[in-house]
């Protein structure tokens, strides 16, 4: 064991020089306008690795000076060493084992217990240099132990105030991590832990100010915010295009955001960059729904990134109205309350249409009812280009669109000349594809229950169900909105109001 242990160390040394040099590619990608995005990979050899058991298949002295888009940084791990880690780790255990332990019930012990499994424990990794922590990982990266154990060391080595460490150190160390959980998700792109691991590190790095949003000025080994998202967008969209319907991937996009942009939104300069944050990302994963209109978890993020916008609007309100109070020399004692002014008649705000919210002292600009114009002609533009696919997600996300439209407020509705009765009758047209060809009928070509997914495939009578589905939770929604409101919003409702749009 003592020579399978050298073997370990050696690889783990040469394992912690290879993230070492991707370290480096990845602060010059952050950092450098134009320089060209790494795409890792990750996997295990099928050939022996001698004499090194891992091994990067990038050329470095090429791959730092490129001037391509992209630079690839493979990493290949020798499939015989994975036996050997395992070997190691059987024999730790069974060595603790072995040792004096206090005496146990052995009645107490459930039948399926891991006492007599080997297994890594956290007493194996306690005293367990990290690099060798970083290639065992490596050889399991779906164990969530080693996981803890990285977290538990980065937090006294860089998320600390107590650190020796300088910030550039703290940097680069940062930077490691993130390449190995990239090349970790590369080769399991749904683990939940390693996405959970993953926004756990973009966390600290926001909090730890190792992150932040304009680096001029300040600390130069900070990264800036837009070129970090820009580097982690190489890996989300492989693990997404790889794995549709990645709900970890989505949902980890999700918090990202939250973490990079809701709390510097409370500034005039943080909100800028939420919205700016919002276009960009919305552009990208409307390219991305082109390309998997079938894709849920991408169709509810937009709906997601809508939301956020709302909110960014109503904090942009609140600001400006208060901005206003102290303008005016308003007291506190003689003043409404904000959330009553910003809810007030429409003698207090108008909306012209094109989401510019106009008061009589300062005027505000609504970047949702754009938004959301642009979501709904996406979703109108891909059903009618794919009617045949039946596109049930883009069914689900213009359901979701019009609901948004219905809840809004009435001072802040969205004006258009697209009204409910055009959209019941833009549906209807839809739900009756399938009796254009009775050959299309819903279901109608099969001949057994165990042939009607493939014999179906491509019927518009898909499209007509989802159609048809859509228009009944369409009348569900306006008949409850209609009942919620006062009778004269409820007669407004009734011409509640979508984009004007092209019909098919």
């Amino acid at each position: 064991m003592e020579y399978d242990y050298t073997i370990i160390t050696d690889a783990a040394k040469d394992f912690d020089h290879i993230l070492d040099a991707g370290a480096g590619l990845y602060l010059k990608s952050i950092k450098t306008p134009g320089a060209p995005f790494i795409r890792p990979a990750f996997g295990l050899s099928l050939q022996p690795l001698r004499p090194n058991r891992v091994a990067c298949l990038a050329d470095m002295s090429c791959a730092a000076n490129s001037s391509a888009k992209y630079t690839d940084f493979p990493v290949l791990v020798d499939r015989d060493f994975v036996d050997v880690m395992k070997a190691f780790f059987v024999s730790s255990f069974q060595k603790a084992k072995a040792a004096p332990q206090k005496l146990v019930n052995i009645g107490s012990r459930s039948a399926d217990s891991l006492d007599d499994s080997p297994h890594v424990t956290r007493a194996m990794l306690s005293g367990m240099d990290p690099t060798i922590v970083a290639l065992a990982w490596a050889c399991a990266p779906q164990h969530d132990i080693f996981a803890s154990t990285r977290r538990r060391w980065l937090r006294k080595t860089c998320f600390t105030a107590e650190g020796t460490a300088e910030m550039s150190q703290k940097v680069h160390q940062v930077m490691k991590e993130f390449l190995l959980s990239d090349l970790f998700l590369t080769l399991l792109p749904k683990a939940k832990s390693l996405w959970e691991y993953r926004q756990w590190l973009c966390c600290n790095i926001r909090n730890c100010g190792l992150l932040i949003d304009d680096p001029e000025g300040v600390d130069e080994a900070a990264l800036p915010a837009c070129r970090f998202e820009a580097q982690d967008d190489q890996l989300f969209f492989m693990a997404a295009h790889s794995h549709p319907m990645n709900y970890n991937a989505w949902h980890y996009r999700r918090l990202r955001f939250r973490t990079l942009h809701s709390n510097t939104s409370s500034t005039r300069e943080g909100c800028d960059s939420a919205c700016d944050a919002i276009r960009v990302d919305s552009e990208k994963v409307i390219q991305f729904t082109r390309e998997h209109n079938s894709d849920g978890s991408a169709t509810s993020y937009l709906l997601f990134l809508l939301q956020e916008q709302e909110d960014l609007d109503r904090k942009a309100d609140v600001s400006l109205l208060e901005a206003e109070l102290l303008a005016k020399g308003t007291g506190q004692a003689d003043a409404k309350p904000l959330r009553s002014r910003l809810q007030e008649g429409p003698n207090a705000s108008k909306d012209d249409g094109s989401g510019r919210c106009v008061s009589e002292s300062f005027p505000s600009i609504r970047l949702a009812p754009a938004l959301w114009r642009s979501f709904m002609a996406v979703t109108q533009a891909e059903i009618r280009l794919h009617s045949e696919k039946g596109h049930e997600c883009m069914w689900h996300l213009r359901l979701g669109l019009v609901q948004w439209a219905c809840t809004r407020s009435p001072h802040h509705r969205v004006l258009s000349l697209w009204s409910a009765e055009d959209e019941l009758r833009w549906v209807s047209a839809y739900a009756g594809l399938h009796l254009l060809d009775s050959a299309h009928a819903l279901l109608s070509p099969v001949t057994g229950l165990p042939h009607a997914w493939s014999e179906s495939s491509g019927s518009p009578a898909w499209t007509s169900f989802n159609a048809a589905r859509y228009g009944c939770q369409l009348a569900a929604i306006l008949l409850d909105t209609s009942s919620r409101a006062s009778p004269s919003v409820a007669s407004d409702r009734k011409a509640f109001l979508l984009p004007s749009l092209g019909l098919p």
